[in-house]
């Protein structure tokens, strides 16, 4: 298992990244605006938390998880984009060169790569806000923690751990639901094998 987690981690980090020049800049301004948006947004509430908290408990506890979570997921990305950067892991086309197809569809693979996890962040963060709601993650074994600052203080703790780790968090998710749905197939596998056994036997 160790072996695996070593191998995945090896090939992320000695991954090639395939990019234009306006692009790579582009993608470096996005994290950046969304680093000081996330956490603009997270002081402007926490420095009035009193007031936002018994305005709208859910909605301030939903924004302030965005907030954090696009901060530090900027935090992880711009990382990993300047030790590409130092690595020579970044393959820079220029507009001379006319990349062909295959490159036009790196490079578009590469931008999306980009662009995207963060949104995938906050998609993730919402449900685990509704999943501290609906109870699913419990914090105590009653329910008050709703109504109080601790369900608020939780959530963007949570949405910190979110926005770092949105890769491997893909990853665990997309292995766990195709465990699940394999799992799934052969119990109804095994159900259609066990009533055509039974069929047979009565005839």
């Amino acid at each position: 298992m160790d072996n695996k987690k070593d191998a995945k981690w090896q090939k992320r980090k000695n991954l090639r990244y395939t990019l234009t020049k306006t692009w790579s800049v582009l993608i470096i301004v996005y994290y950046v605006l969304l680093l000081i948006l996330g956490i603009t947004g997270s002081i402007i509430i926490l420095s009035n938390l009193e007031y936002y908290l018994k305005a709208n408990l859910l909605l301030t506890t939903i924004l302030c998880s965005i907030g954090m979570t696009c901060a530090f997921c900027s935090i992880q990305y711009l990382q990993l984009i300047y030790k590409a950067c130092i690595d020579k892991r970044i393959d820079i086309i220029k507009k001379n060169d006319n990349p062909r197809d295959d490159f036009s569809e790196q490079i578009l693979g590469n931008v999306l790569y980009f662009i995207l996890r963060p949104l995938f962040a906050i998609v993730f963060v919402i449900i685990a806000v509704f999943s501290l709601l609906g109870g699913f993650i419990l914090i105590t074994s009653s329910m008050d923690y709703i109504i109080n600052d601790r369900f608020f203080y939780f959530s963007v703790i949570i949405s910190c751990i979110i926005g770092f780790s949105i890769g491997n968090l893909l990853d665990k998710f997309d292995a766990f639901s195709r465990f699940k749905i394999s799992q799934k197939l052969n119990i109804s596998e095994e159900g259609n094998n066990n009533e055509t056994e039974d069929d047979n036997e009565k005839r």
